[in-house]
């Protein structure tokens, strides 16, 4: 481009054309003047290029030459048919800047551009910038939203999916992802245990696309070492081709390409740190471009697929355990709970176990200790049971490691000369290849050998070892029991001897005994056959107060007890005052003694509690010859016994009342006494409890640990599975301690704790995988103390702050925050903390520079009394629809307001201009009719509808003007020539001007203050706000207004103020608005256009024109001006 290519109209302004030529050659974009071609009907036909620089000439494939001077239809006829040439139009003829983004095929893919249209004095400023980096960037990020809600759909499908559809939701998950990213097959592919071969599990297969899942079954992978390096170590296969793979891998490079396999995208799947198997994405069609940005979505989506399984198999696990849980149960069931004589509790469960291990053999041996071998007491061969079967061996084999140790031998594979195994049983000779024996340890002591055997070598699962175990302690306690019964009734012969042997021993010390009872200290009388005293100890005197010498000829009476007093009183009485008493004689008679307690009334009239013991005395040939009576001093007793009972009671109803479960054991671990809390915690009654020993409720993998635990002196804090009567287990903490032969226990069930405990661990675990993978910002903090107990990892990228800092420091966030903002923020943190939920929205600027708008709200978690025990918050990314909100507000509002002022304007103009008109047609009206009076009389009346005339046009022409000013402030096309000037000489002259000749004799009251100093303003400008305020001061008011300069250091204040009419408050939000006039002022003359181009000059000046008014009372205007 050279200088001939400007217009030259006006030589003086070449160093403008220069400046303007630097401009446009050193532009990054293109640009073009355009110059409106208009036809005789002043329509716009075409547009001429004037100035053109060379990158925008590029864009249409011409020189810069070949445009400047000619017109569009002339160079791209084309484009007159466009919707640019409409824009151009627009842009010419409304002064709107406009926007025209467009695209068009590149030799690298599409071309973007954004066109620029800046209306000037001589035409259009046309800019033209390259977007195409920007709608590819935007086109990515869109792509990369799809692809991160597919993968949370997936998951969330995955994780509700039952195991029966897991497969088919796994195969579904990997076609959307095919769909996305272009792939034609994908697999899911897992390795074994030991790593040395793999099996394709799932796979998808576009439509045409041959499935290879039968051909990937157990490969080996001793062909594929770089492949499994590579995935071992954690690291994504990403191959655009197969010449991407390295020379390592020619293996695998010419097994892909036999399979037509030309792209691949390999994902390992990782457990705990472990890879198991990978996801591969195939492109067998063509060659496939792999996005990087996908990869870490993508490894989301294994994560998934591995989780999905793990659940499936963790399921699994979880339902073969409660299979065996219920095969030992009823084992349980039939070792201690069968009574039946005619049938082995052992058999029955030899029986149960083999439906739990179909292994051929099955045997029990018990050790005899006084022979040194050791019996078969059952067998179950092939199914069939038998009792007491032939097979001994010696007991030699039971006392060597591992047996002693309580360990169990496991043969996987039997050989001929195996050492260790009693030849007796002669298994490799009768088919046996595999062999279980687990010893019966009963106190540290082997008391027998449960073995199995079968004819499979490597029979013998872990999970059959662990049944093993558990049938092998059961039958322990049943194999002792039975001992224990066998030790019962030898005792019970040589107990029965015993007895025998001691009758006749009590019969010689029966003799001795009357002796003995004569010097006793017991109070001791005989009496003949009619109740009269004949003899009576010392011990008499010292609890009744008689002596002996008073007591004999008296005679035993006994008064039974009254139902409020039960207990009968003896008493001696003078033999003439009395008989023998009835129930004395009839007693003695009737069963040769009495046996009773008793009050005895002393001598002095006291009661004495005693226990009577009365007997009669008999001759040789058995005839009663007297009584003899023993009374024993039980005051103390009784007094212990009142005491005792008391305590007792309390004791008893702490025992039985209390809500944790007590109970009383023998040292030997069986149940003495236990309280109802055990009916209501496990549904059995004391009596099925009692006598019976504590391991039969106890979970069989609980047992061994339990009975350690039993033998410590003090137990605190013990938790073991205890059986509920309904089968299922629950969860028993314990405490207890031993005291001389017996262990008081106290109990509690925290089933329902644990549970708790872990449904909120597995909880936690959940939240934490969920709130680590979403774009929100999540949080918790404690209410008191105030303290961040979690924050996830997007708090870091949205405000560029570290976690710790945030642990650090809770105020710390506020850093981001912008300073507009920021009081809001503050002000609702404070409120945050008290403990109130806030809906906030706010900016804040991240670390990488950018402005984000956040919308945080918070939820408060309270305790049943409503007091505050933790805040959740949550801050969501709303940037892009804030920004979307934004423009979207900006259009509405304009729209409404260019309505708004349309109908406003219609409205308005058509009555101003209409009431003028009719006033000068009512004029005109009369001046006819005055024409055809006499002049005399009627010259006056013309004159007087002349000047009404004239009135009415000047207003029509300040109406007019008043209109023209708001068409220039709304096009921005007021002139503003600011210049030192004195505001006060300027107001005087203002005030002189306009205001100095009325009528009314009314004037301004000026009043300046501060020291006066020349003011940066448009005097035109200025006058007219000046003028307009104080003309509306005169015309709402009837006093004289007042005009206050105030210089302060930083402003100038210019207020009117007035004691008129006033505004009403709810008028004063749209006294700037076009045509708006106050509801108090209609019947007063006025257009509502002198305020709002009051306030628009104000604004030019960067000032602001306030307004404080009250109804009735008067208005002043202010106006502040930078100084």
């Amino acid at each position: 481009m050279n200088d001939s290519s400007f217009p030259q109209s006006n030589p003086a302004s070449s160093s403008g054309h220069d400046l303007l030529q630097a401009v446009f050659d050193n532009s990054p974009f293109g640009i073009t003047l355009l110059e409106p071609v208009w036809d005789e009907h002043h329509r716009i036909t075409d547009f001429r290029y004037l100035l053109v620089n060379g990158i925008y000439a590029d864009c249409l494939n011409l020189t810069e030459k070949e445009l400047t001077g000619r017109t569009m239809g002339e160079v791209v006829p084309s484009l007159l048919q466009d919707d640019i040439f409409d824009l151009l139009v627009a842009v010419t003829q409304t002064g709107q800047a406009q926007q025209y983004p467009f695209s068009y095929p590149g030799q690298t893919g599409t071309v973007w551009r954004k066109a620029l249209l800046t209306p000037l004095a001589s035409g259009v400023l046309v800019t033209i910038q390259d977007i195409t980096d920007y709608k590819k960037a935007e086109a990515n990020l869109q792509r990369r939203l799809d692809l991160e809600s597919m993968i949370a759909a997936l998951s969330s499908r995955l994780i509700n999916l039952a195991d029966a559809d897991l497969d088919a939701g796994i195969v579904d998950s990997l076609r959307q992802i095919c769909i996305y990213n272009g792939a034609d097959r994908a697999s899911v592919f897992l390795f074994s245990a030991d790593q040395q071969r793999g099996s394709c599990v799932h796979e998808w297969c576009a439509p045409g696309i041959a499935s290879l899942k039968n051909d990937l079954q157990n490969i080996p992978f001793q062909t594929f070492t770089w492949w499994l390096r590579m995935m071992l170590t954690g690291q994504v296969i990403r191959l655009g081709t197969l010449e991407d793979l390295p020379a390592e891998a020619h293996t695998e490079k010419s097994i892909l390409g036999e399979k037509s396999i030309r792209s691949l995208l390999s994902i390992p799947l990782i457990i705990e740190g472990a890879a198991v198997g990978f996801v591969g994405f195939y492109g067998v069609q063509h060659e496939q471009t792999w996005d990087e940005a996908d990869i870490s979505l993508l490894k989301t989506f294994s994560t998934l697929i591995v989780n999905a399984r793990k659940r499936m198999l963790d399921e699994e696990k979880v339902r073969r355990t409660n299979q065996r849980l219920q095969g030992l149960r009823t084992i349980d069931r039939a070792l201690l709970g069968s009574n039946r004589p005619d049938e082995s509790p052992i058999l029955l469960a030899l029986q149960h176990t083999n439906d739990l291990m179909p292994c051929e053999r099955l045997l029990v041996f018990r050790i005899s200790e006084t022979t040194g071998l050791a019996y078969a007491e059952y067998c179950l061969a092939d199914g069939v049971l038998e009792a007491q079967p032939d097979v001994i061996i010696p007991a030699e084999y039971f006392y060597t490691d591992p047996f002693l140790k309580g360990e169990p031998v496991v043969i996987p594979q039997l050989l001929p000369d195996r050492q260790g195994i009693p030849p007796e049983l002669a298994l490799y000779e009768q088919g046996f290849r595999s062999l279980v024996a687990v010893p019966l340890v009963r106190q540290q002591q082997c008391i027998g050998a449960f073995f199995l055997v079968a004819r499979t070598p490597d029979f013998f699962t872990e999970e059959y070892l662990q049944i093993a175990r558990e049938v092998a302690s059961q039958l322990t306690v049943v194999l002792h029991q039975q001992q224990l019964h066998e030790q019962v009734k030898q005792y019970t012969g040589q107990l029965e001897q015993r007895v025998a042997e001691r009758t006749h021993e009590i019969w010689q010390l029966s003799t001795w005994q009357k002796a003995i009872l004569e010097h006793a200290r017991q109070a001791i009388i005989s009496t003949d056959t009619n109740g009269i005293v004949q003899t009576a100890n010392l011990a008499i005197e010292q609890l009744s107060g008689y002596t002996s010498d008073e007591l004999i000829g008296r005679v035993v009476q006994m008064e039974p007890g009254t139902p409020e007093a039960p207990i009968p009183i003896v008493s001696y009485q003078t033999a003439s005052d009395s008989s023998p008493s009835e129930r004395f004689k009839l007693a003695l008679e009737t069963d040769g003694f009495f046996y009773t307690e008793c009050l005895i009334l002393g001598k002095k009239g006291q009661r004495i509690p005693v226990l009577m013991t009365a007997s009669a005395l008999q001759d040789e040939e058995g005839r009663i010859t007297g009584y003899v009576g023993i009374a024993t001093d039980i005051s103390a007793l009784k007094a212990a016994e009142a005491k005792a009972e008391q305590t007792s009671r309390e004791l008893k109803i702490f025992f039985e009342r209390a809500l944790d479960l007590h109970c009383i054991t023998s040292l030997d671990g069986h149940f003495l006494k236990v309280n109802q809390a055990w009916t209501d915690t496990l549904g059995y009654r004391a009596e099925e409890l009692e006598g019976q020993h504590f391991l039969e409720f106890v979970h069989p993998d609980d047992r061994a640990g339990s009975l350690e635990m039993y033998q410590q002196p003090v137990i605190d804090g013990y938790v073991n599975r205890y059986r509920h009567k309904d089968g299922s287990y629950r969860l028993i903490h314990w405490r207890a301690k031993r005291y001389e032969k017996l262990v008081y226990s106290s109990a509690r069930d925290i089933t329902e704790r644990k549970m708790a405990e872990d449904a909120l661990r597995e909880s936690e675990q959940r939240f934490r995988e969920i709130a680590e993978n979403v774009d929100e910002v999540f949080w918790i903090q404690s209410a008191d103390p105030f303290k961040l107990l979690y924050i996830n990892p997007a708090y870091e990228r949205v405000f560029g702050i570290t976690s710790q800092r945030l642990y650090d420091d809770p105020f710390s966030f506020l850093s981001s925050v912008l300073p507009e903002d920021l009081p809001m923020v503050a002000a609702a943190f404070e409120r945050y903390r008290q403990g109130e939920e806030i809906p906030i929205q706010y900016r804040v600027r991240g670390a990488d520079g950018l402005i984000r708008w956040l919308n945080v709200r918070s939820f408060v978690m309270k305790d049943s009394r409503g007091i505050p025990l933790r805040c959740i918050g949550i801050a969501t990314d709303i940037s892009s629809q804030k920004e979307k909100e934004l423009v979207l507000q900006q259009s509405l509002e304009r729209e409404q307001e260019l309505n708004k002022l349309k109908s406003q304007f219609v409205a308005t103009a058509s009555h101003e201009f209409r009431t003028p008109l009719a006033t000068i047609q009512s004029s005109v009206d009369l001046i006819e009719y005055y024409l055809d009076r006499p002049e005399i009389t009627a010259n006056t009346a013309i004159q007087r509808h002349l000047g009404v005339i004239k009135n009415e046009i000047r207003a029509f022409d300040e109406l007019l003007s008043d209109m023209l000013t708001i068409g220039r402030i709304e096009a921005g096309k007021v002139v503003f020539h600011p210049e030192p000037v004195d505001i006060v000489a300027h107001c005087q002259e203002i005030v002189a001007t306009h205001f100095n000749q009325r009528q009314d004799h009314r004037t301004v009251r000026f009043v300046v203050e501060g020291k006066p100093v020349p003011v940066y303003l448009d005097e035109k400008l200025m006058s007219h706000v000046i003028v307009n305020l104080l003309s509306n001061a005169f015309k709402f008011s009837k006093a004289n207004p007042e005009l206050r300069i105030v210089f302060q250091q930083a402003q100038l204040l210019i207020s009117v103020t007035d004691q008129g009419i006033g505004i009403p408050t709810a008028d004063l939000p749209n006294l700037f608005q076009t045509f708006f006039r106050a509801r108090n002022a209609t019947s007063i003359q006025g257009t509502g256009l002198g305020l709002v181009i009051a306030h628009q000059f104000v604004k030019v000046h960067e000032g602001q024109l306030e307004v404080r008014s009250e109804e009735a009372k008067g208005t002043t205007f202010t106006i502040t001006l930078p100084n």
